[in-house]
């Protein structure tokens, strides 16, 4: 049999044709029996010849041992323990759980390797735009420079392998580009300040779980600086608008809260001082008329307060089109925000019609008194209130 020249090769081939056996100590070994078509004695010259022979071996039963070079490993997470290689990909290593031999350039490996692949080349990327880069403990770490100062390590496991989506066209927009390369870099130092924000120190498996949004932000915010924006100030005025239409949401009903009192103190006025009587009295008339002069300019009130309302949603819905109209690319960023608005309009609506629906009842109440009290009885009092709710319309439009 020809062996292979290149010992990674070579402990591949032995690996794959030994009828491997369990092992027991030293787990850098690898064991197993030679089928009969390879001879006993040329594999043991190999191993010994290349230093790779193992504790023991046996040339009756045709038991071998030998001690894997370097690169040759049992699985992802052997291949994680080096720092090193989670942060540069070995141009050929075999990963044995996987049964892949990785050789630089393949185009098809499985999903783990893939995505192994894709972290590291994101740690190279990062590092091309990193202010400084250091070993820590054997531990590689990015160091990015703005007001404050972030610190990429290079920590992550099999666990933490993900796919990375769009990685690709990621690296041709930001990294292998000679367009804009300096607005580039800021661009990805912003967002990273603003995706670990509080943070003085943050993982590559951190940057790698939130790599979708770290991209897009990035994309965002190039977008507006193409378009001489910047996507944080206009997220800054877009939170500063919001709070200025929440506080105009509020106060429309806030600022007729002193006059709500009013109404439970209209009821008791009514039911206290109207005396019963034969036919309408002078006095319950009296009483009632000043019941309806409050629900006249209490329905005047709402209504006025509905049209500020809906003033106010005019100017919302305003801003919101002008929004996705000049800034299309970071519109959807910011639909939260309108739908909250939205949310709280629609509340104060409700709120408004409570209202109106008490000051109704409160006068409903007032009538069905004065008729009582007027010696009148049921019968009589619905035939009033039917002629009554065709000469009044208190819907606050």
């Amino acid at each position: 049999m020809t062996f292979p020249t290149n010992k990674l090769d070579f402990a591949v081939c032995l690996h794959k044709k030994l009828q491997s056996q369990p092992l027991e100590g030293d787990r850098n070994y690898r064991a197993g029996t030679l089928p009969d078509d390879i001879a006993f004695d040329e594999v043991i010259d190999w191993l010994e010849e290349h230093q790779m022979r193992g504790l023991r071996d046996d040339q009756q039963t045709k038991y071998i041992e030998f001690s894997p070079p370097p690169r040759f490993y049992g699985s992802i997470a052997d291949l994680l323990k080096a720092p090193e290689r989670r942060v540069s990909v070995p141009h050929s290593f075999y990963v044995v759980d996987h049964d892949f031999y990785y050789k630089e350039g393949a185009t098809e490996a499985p999903s783990k390797i893939v995505r192994y692949i894709a972290i590291a080349q994101l740690f190279q990327a990062l590092a091309k735009v990193a202010d400084d880069q250091r070993s820590l403990a054997g531990e590689k770490v990015l160091v990015f420079l703005g007001a404050k100062k972030l610190e990429v390590t290079s920590d992550y496991g099999e666990e933490d392998l993900v796919d990375l989506k769009g990685l690709s066209s990621f690296n041709d927009s930001f990294i292998n580009t000679e367009t804009h390369v300096d607005q580039k870099k800021t661009i990805l130092r912003t967002v990273l300040f603003s995706l670990f924000e509080g943070r003085a120190q943050a993982s590559l498996k951190d940057v790698a779980s939130k790599f979708e949004d770290f991209a897009h932000q990035a994309e965002a915010s190039y977008q507006l600086y193409v378009s001489e924006f910047s996507f944080q100030k206009v997220k800054a005025e877009v939170e500063r608008e919001k709070l200025e239409f929440m506080t105009r949401l509020n106060k429309v009903f806030s600022d007729i809260q002193n006059q709500l009192l009013a109404i439970p103190v209209a009821l008791v006025l009514v039911g206290g001082q109207m005396k019963p009587g034969n036919g309408l009295t002078f006095a319950n008339v009296l009483i009632w008329l000043g019941a309806v002069v409050f629900a006249t300019l209490m329905w005047l009130l709402i209504r006025n307060q509905k049209n500020t309302l809906k003033a106010v949603k005019t100017e919302i819905d305003h801003q919101w089109r002008l929004i996705k109209g000049e800034h299309s690319q970071v519109a959807a960023q910011f639909e939260e925000s309108y739908y909250e608005l939205d949310t709280r309009y629609k509340h104060q609506q409700r709120l408004l019609f409570v209202v109106f629906a008490l000051v109704i009842s409160s006068m409903l109440l007032a009538t069905f008194l004065l008729v009582w009290h007027s010696g009148y009885r049921f019968n009589a009092v619905l035939s009033w209130l039917s002629s009554l709710s065709e000469c009044f319309d208190f819907n606050p439009r």
